[in-house]
């Protein structure tokens, strides 16, 4: 079996989500898995964010499509949404509350670029 390119795959992807634009997106994956278009584990790392109040900082960083570096470098120096530690200590998980994040990328609209 041949390796498809990334970019025959990307737009047998694409059309797939067009032709079948009429089910849930939960829906769309798990047909797309039943096709083999995607595998189980592919599936499983593609999330819809609909239904989840605090996401993790990789989740935060996909959601934002802002990269996990940006978004770490923003808990340290500041200047980025704000975040929740779940548990004491400096090891404990840091979570990001999905409507922070939102309030945070409206705050960062600009007309342009001399305003920033």
């Amino acid at each position: 079996m041949t390796e498809k390119k990334t970019s025959d795959w990307v737009k047998e992807l694409f059309e797939f989500g067009e032709k079948h634009a009429e089910l849930s997106a939960e829906e769309r994956l798990k047909l797309a898995v039943d096709v083999g278009l995607i595998s189980d584990d592919q599936a499983a790392r593609t999330m819809s964010f609909d239904n989840v109040d605090y996401l993790t900082t990789v989740e935060a960083a996909r959601f934002t499509r802002v990269s996990l570096k940006t978004l770490e470098g923003y808990r340290l120096r500041g200047g980025g949404p704000t975040f929740t530690k779940a548990g004491p200590g400096k090891k404990s998980r840091v979570l990001y509350k999905k409507e922070h994040l939102v309030a945070w990328l409206d705050g960062q609209n600009y007309s342009s670029t001399s305003e920033y």
